[in-house]
């Protein structure tokens, strides 16, 4: 490349040096002083030196003609050759061009087949260390599985009772009779029991009970004293040295922040939430996602408006819903609970709470206003 643009530079400096040919007014110019010279000589003199004087000219404006005449020629084979050269030289670097881009190209799909190649291979081996891993986690827990039998033979039955009481439980789906459903639950209740005589911190089975049993029967509180030990044990397990059951722990009580609210408060018994679960809940709840801790916060507020709970401690509970939620998302959760919206305190809440709004909502306008102004 760098011989061809030295090759160009040469010609262009050639043609910049080479004398420029006559114009057709000099040439023209050239002609007019010929005949006015050959004029004036033969009018004044008929001397040897005239005739001579007026040949020399003649014989200069020719060869001057046939100076410019070459080097129009010059001129445009010069020009030709200059386009030729270009032509030449676009077409060069062109082809160049395209060659290296075909090199590139190449050299990207062999990076990307050698990257694809890799990323596979890296598959494999992670394909392999996770199935390592699953083999480990397999042995740790028959391992653990071993020991817990050998240290404590009834917890481990307790185990079972409660696994076999699951698999109950997950049978109602496809059962349809509604005797065959309830001798079902009623077998899987005896199987909770049954784990919870064996190891009484089973907390699974202690919730298990409270939920099967409320099914049955929700007015009797035999289910309300299985979701009290559930409470209890789960938080005593919390404290386990065992990461296996301080985990067992964690996950049923946050199953139990969730129906604790939901049971209480949809039966009736907005005293006990109130007084013995709600702080519980609403505080374990903040492990929950938004939607379900929205879903505690609210019948938090239900079961106060139901059980005609001093109006400042109703409000206070809202306000702190409203602060985290936003008023509309709460007032919607607490439309859609049964019996609330005919309940004096909330129609009391809900107006305040909206000319609250409308008032901070004015005072917000004024203030730009008067900014603007």
């Amino acid at each position: 490349m760098s011989s061809l643009l030295h090759r160009s530079d040469a010609i262009s400096m050639y043609a910049m040096l080479d004398p420029a040919p006559a114009s057709p007014e000099q040439i023209e110019r050239l002609a007019q002083i010929e005949a006015s010279s050959s004029t004036y000589l033969r009018t004044t003199s008929d001397s040897e030196f005239a005739q001579e004087l007026i040949a020399t000219q003649r014989d200069s404006n020719r060869l001057a003609r046939e100076n410019n005449t070459l080097l129009r020629k010059q001129t445009h084979a010069l020009r030709q050759g200059l386009d030729n050269l270009e032509s030449n030289l676009i077409n060069t670097i062109t082809a160049e061009s395209y060659e290296i881009r075909r090199r590139l190209d190449q050299s990207l799909e062999l990076q990307i087949a050698h990257h694809s190649e890799i990323t596979s291979q890296l598959d494999e081996v992670n394909s392999g260390i996770r199935l390592l891993v699953s083999i480990a986690k397999d042995q740790r827990r028959e391992q653990r599985r071993s020991n817990l039998l050998i240290r404590n033979p009834d917890q481990t039955k307790a185990g079972e009772c409660f696994a076999k009481g699951k698999k109950r439980i997950m049978s109602l789906g496809l059962i349809s009779d509604t005797t065959s459903r309830h001798n079902e639950i009623s077998a899987a209740i005896q199987e909770f029991k049954q784990a919870v005589a064996l190891d009484p911190f089973n907390e699974q089975s202690l919730l298990q009970l409270s939920i099967w049993c409320r099914h049955i029967d929700d007015r009797s509180e035999e289910w309300i004293h299985y979701l009290r030990e559930t409470k209890i044990r789960a938080t005593v397990e919390l404290k386990n040295s065992d990461s296996e059951q301080k985990r067992i722990a964690e996950s049923t009580l946050n199953t139990l922040c969730f129906c604790a609210p939901t049971s209480l408060v949809d039966s009736g018994f907005f005293s006990i939430y109130i007084n013995e679960f709600q702080d519980f809940c609403e505080e374990q709840s903040n492990s929950l996602s938004k939607a379900a801790r929205l879903h505690v916060v609210a019948l938090g507020i239900a079961a106060n408006i139901l059980n005609n709970t001093e109006y400042q401690r109703t409000h206070d509970l809202a306000q702190a819903a409203i602060s985290t939620f936003g008023a509309e998302v709460v007032f919607d959760k607490l439309l859609s609970i049964r019996s609330v919206t005919q309940h004096k305190s909330f129609i009391r809440l809900y107006t305040e709470t909206t000319s609250d709004i409308k008032k901070a909502l004015i005072a917000a306008i004024d203030k730009i206003e008067s900014r603007v102004a």
